[in-house]
């Protein structure tokens, strides 16, 4: 996999339309084999409808507010399989952080109830 044939954006903190233009302005320049990966914090249904026809793309919903999208050319096999390849390493990545996460927070749950309980024994 060659990362020069990605172009990432985050546009997660952005006001519309700033996302919009910004996700438009980088699929002006994508080329054949390349794929744009955006992190927005909603699903931008009105920018899949403006580029039906011209692009494809995935959509992960990693949470309620984090979404990470690929895009690349119509009918761009090669982007595509680069697409599908990022999609399953970040949501594979995403979801050992969230595991990772919920260990923590059990971790910190046992130790709540083990110094309570020590607590109570005195």
């Amino acid at each position: 996999m060659d990362l020069q044939q990605v172009t990432s954006l985050d546009v997660s903190e952005l006001e519309p339309p700033q996302p919009m233009q910004l996700i438009t302005a980088a699929l002006q320049k994508l080329a054949i084999g390349e794929v744009v990966s955006v992190k927005h914090r909603r699903i931008p249904f009105p920018l899949f409808d403006m580029l039906a026809g011209r692009f494809d793309y995935f959509c992960d919903e990693i949470t309620s507010s984090h979404y990470q999208i690929y895009f690349w050319q119509l009918k761009d096999s090669k982007a595509k399989a680069l697409a599908e390849h990022l999609s399953l390493n970040s949501r594979s990545k995403d979801q050992r952080d969230l595991e990772k996460l919920d260990l923590e927070k059990l971790a910190l749950k046992k130790l709540g109830n083990h110094k309570s309980s020590s607590e109570h024994d005195k």
